[in-house]
């Protein structure tokens, strides 16, 4: 859904057209100004969603590229270890976050 530039009202506008507004904002978002200061955006649920999906999938970017970055150092600076040791000291820290979940667990912090 292609967003179109934004169409601007006052509050009192906004406030006498509210019904026919809901019905049909359709892919024009309107801008609503009170002493010429904009103050509130308004858009549809589908165009809100389509933000939010599209927040998400550049968070989850983000996400990738610092992990992708952490396992080039991690790679550069183990790259003396043997898979054997890789695999250890992987079984160990599963262990270590088992061990520190479930005791958040018991003391009630996490359900």
């Amino acid at each position: 859904m292609a967003i179109k530039q934004p169409k601007t009202m006052s509050v009192t506008e906004f406030k006498s057209k509210l019904g026919s507004i809901a019905s049909d904002i359709g892919d024009q978002p309107i801008v609503v100004e009170n002493h010429g200061e904009p103050r509130l955006m308004v858009f549809s649920a589908e165009a809100g969603e389509a933000m939010v999906e599209e927040l998400e999938r550049k968070r989850r970017q983000e996400i990738l590229r610092k992990f992708e970055v952490i396992q080039k150092h991690n790679d550069e600076h183990n790259a003396d270890l043997t898979q054997e040791e890789i695999d250890a000291i992987a079984l160990q820290a599963g262990r270590e976050i088992r061990e520190a979940i479930q005791a958040r667990y018991e003391a009630g912090e996490i359900s």
